[in-house]
């Protein structure tokens, strides 16, 4: 039996409507050695029936369903059920354009000492527009990005390809934690990963109104929680703590300039409004 290079997991839920966008993603890919795991996570919606349309027409296709128990435990019920070499997060809203596991395992064959393949994706935001997740010269080659980095910006998209190992390594994703695959790099990061990243762009991200992204309040308080948690890592030095600890401090300030936001504009709050309130106060 032939073993996946990439098994691509799915957590699921209540995503009907998008679903069939992202398995035909799968299924135009160049390169046809992988699998895909998609967990229901307790859909109330068509989910199910949509993830039974498409196993029947590719064996490829594994489906499971479990309760409702959250993004971070679907991607774990379908690690432990994969097979695949390298594993690959993919939203069930979201896309992997056609060559990325083409193009993913060509750079695996041509930088095969490295564990985290990533490389660049577009985000659609909810009003239609198209823009990179990763710019600027450092985006623009071939490079490799140390925990430093990733500190400061969570900037290695959830669509890389990681070697299965470090799924055990790690014990997974946690599934306390908000933003559980920014935690994932880090936690990986730090413990001796090595990362590489390749300017294509290679998936799509679609926002949507109920992502955990569509709330950035509790995703920075999310990244506060797990950046303290980093900071007790025992294999970091001296300078990485100090580095950590002042993001921290960057991150309380965002955090209560938001909140103090939302009780000035209430609904009306949107991300200029922080520009706005960070010229008054440099202005005092």
């Amino acid at each position: 039996m032939t073993i996946p290079r990439f098994s691509i997991l799915i957590p699921a839920y209540n995503a009907a409507h998008t679903l069939a966008r992202t398995f035909n993603s799968l299924l135009s890919q160049t390169f046809d050695n992988w699998e895909c795991i998609i967990v229901d996570d307790g859909s109330m919606d068509e989910t199910l029936s949509v993830m039974e349309e498409f196993s029947r027409n590719d064996t490829r296709i594994t489906m499971l369903r479990q309760e409702n128990a959250g993004t971070a435990a679907a991607l774990n019920t379908a690690a432990r059920a994969s097979k695949g070499e390298f594993l690959v997060q993919l939203g069930a809203d979201d896309e992997l354009l056609p060559a990325y596991c083409e193009q993913t395992n060509k750079l695996i064959q041509d930088k095969p000492d490295f564990d985290i393949y990533a490389a660049n994706a577009w985000q659609i935001s909810l009003s239609g527009r198209k823009h990179p997740f990763n710019k600027g010269p450092l985006f623009s080659e071939i490079t490799s990005l140390p925990l430093e980095d990733v500190v400061l910006k969570p900037c290695i998209h959830g669509t890389a390809a990681f070697r299965r190992e470090w799924y055990f390594n790690l014990g997974g994703w946690r599934t306390e934690i908000y933003s559980e695959d920014y935690d994932f790099w880090l936690r990986a990061l730090a413990a001796g990963a090595r990362h590489v990243y390749q300017p294509l762009f290679l998936s799509i991200y679609h926002a949507t109104p109920n992502q955990k992204t569509a709330n950035p309040l509790l995703a920075r308080e999310s990244d506060l929680g797990l950046l303290h948690d980093l900071a007790e890592h025992p294999s970091l030095s001296k300078s990485q703590r100090v580095l950590i600890m002042n993001r921290c401090v960057e991150l309380e300030r965002t955090i209560s300039l938001r909140k103090k936001l939302y009780r000035i504009f209430g609904k009306r709050f949107t991300e200029g409004s922080i520009s706005i309130l960070r010229n008054v106060r440099e202005a005092r």
